[in-house]
């Protein structure tokens, strides 16, 4: 399957361009965010490094109302770039829709470049499964705060299904730096799933993603974080349903509550959650590396060393927990 495949379906060869640039730039997918419909998903490759300075992107139509718009997170543009937009009330719900993509720069300030769009949210144009097609993907395991090795097994079957899609025993320890992807598998947009982990090690703390099979930490899809009361193992089971509507309303295990951080995006002064004083918040950063770990206490979250970019929250009231992504300007 070739994956690196630039949007001549979503850019013609007509689109604007109001610097020479923007002619570097290749978009290779722009879709709803199959885990979350809030979101906005926007893969751009800048293979020349071409200066973006501050870049956000804007999603609107040619009478320019805003349907998403993406908080400024990074410096500039990379040789690959993975960008998140908030969606508007204002989006769409059809497919095939003249669309309008802006890059602005300079924190909004300047308008570099316009990019004719067709608007097709549930397809992955930069996978090339087609319309409406499935989304590939890799399971990420990875461990926190272990000396020994941790065993680990996994599934991803199909809901009402005894046969696993894929599954597999893995071992992390420090010669893998305690992180082993699975094996790449497509979920199919009209099927529900069920993503189980379980280990015989207690006392841990595990993280669980899927990631584009060839881009992995820089392009992930799905992230949650398994823990057990202490001295249990560690057992955690999770819905999969893109787009929603495929899983039963009951039967299937569900995350936590999503918890509220404000104001985000924010700054070095970071954000407030709601919760108990003794929840437990907990903080890893992109490359899930563990920042911060303690006491919810006053509510308030301070981010004053942390860099600019997105960070994972999580909330624990005993072994129940809910994630959330923050972002720091």
């Amino acid at each position: 399957m070739n994956r690196l495949f630039v949007l001549a379906c979503l850019l013609p060869a007509g689109a604007a361009a109001q610097t020479p640039a923007c002619d570097a730039l290749q978009l290779e997918g722009v879709w709803l965010d199959p885990f979350d419909t809030s979101l906005v998903r926007v893969l751009v490759a800048n293979p020349t490094f071409a200066a973006f300075s501050y870049p956000s992107w804007t999603l609107r139509d040619a009478a320019g109302t805003v349907w998403a718009s993406e908080a400024v997170t990074y410096f500039g543009i990379a040789e690959e770039s993975f960008h998140t937009l908030e969606r508007t009330p204002e989006l769409p719900g059809g497919s095939g829709l003249p669309a309008v993509l802006d890059l602005y720069t300079g924190f909004g300030d300047v308008l570099d470049c316009t990019f004719d769009a067709v608007w097709t949210p549930r397809t992955f144009s930069y996978a090339g499964t087609g319309p409406e097609g499935c989304l590939p993907v890799k399971v990420r395991m990875s461990a926190f705060g272990v000396d020994s090795p941790v065993e680990l097994a996994w599934s991803l079957t199909e809901l009402g299904e005894t046969t696993p899609v894929a599954a597999g025993e893995v071992v992390l320890d420090a010669s893998n730096v305690w992180t082993v992807w699975g094996e790449e598998v497509c979920l199919d947009q009209t099927r529900c799933y069920t993503l189980s982990f379980a280990t015989p090690s207690a006392n841990i703390e595990l993280a669980y993603a899927l990631g584009d099979p060839e881009r992995l930490d820089a392009l992930i899809h799905w992230i949650q974080f398994g823990f057990a009361d202490p001295d249990v193992p560690v057992t955690n089971t999770y819905a999969l349903d893109l787009y929603g509507g495929d899983c039963p309303a009951v039967g299937v295990p569900e995350v936590a509550d999503v918890p509220v951080l404000y104001p985000n995006p924010g700054t070095a002064d970071g954000f407030t959650v709601a919760g108990l004083p003794t929840d437990r918040i907990v903080v890893f950063d992109a490359a899930g590396r563990r920042i911060h770990d303690g006491q919810l206490g006053t509510g308030a979250v301070d981010a004053a060393n942390w860099l600019p970019g997105v960070y994972h929250v999580l909330r624990c009231n005993g072994s129940s927990c809910g994630a959330a992504r923050w972002i720091r300007q």
